[in-house]
């Protein structure tokens, strides 16, 4: 049995940073917790901030459903799911 050397101790091992699509580098990223260590808070924040990029497009075009669906690469049924669930959320 080999002994173990602070070198061999994860906080030695010469780990890259490469960062994901969020942030170049781990240690820049702007998220509270890695989408991966928690993959479904990351997707909820997603739709959030793409339920409010829709809210703030409706507001400021007055396009219809059937535009935003089209100018956003999505079905009508996900703009209206968007729209009630801001409103839902007192954002509206």
């Amino acid at each position: 049995m080999s002994r173990r050397t602070t070198s061999d101790l994860p906080e030695h091992y010469p780990y890259r940073d490469t960062g994901c699509n969020v942030a170049p580098a781990c240690l820049n990223c702007p998220l509270p917790r890695c989408k991966y260590d928690d993959p479904e808070e990351y997707r909820r924040a997603q739709w959030e901030q793409r339920y409010q990029q829709i809210l703030e497009v409706q507001k400021s075009s007055s396009k219809s459903p059937a535009m935003l669906a089209k100018h956003f690469g999505v079905s009508e049924r996900t703009i209206y799911r968007a729209l009630v669930n801001i409103r839902e959320a007192g954002d509206a």
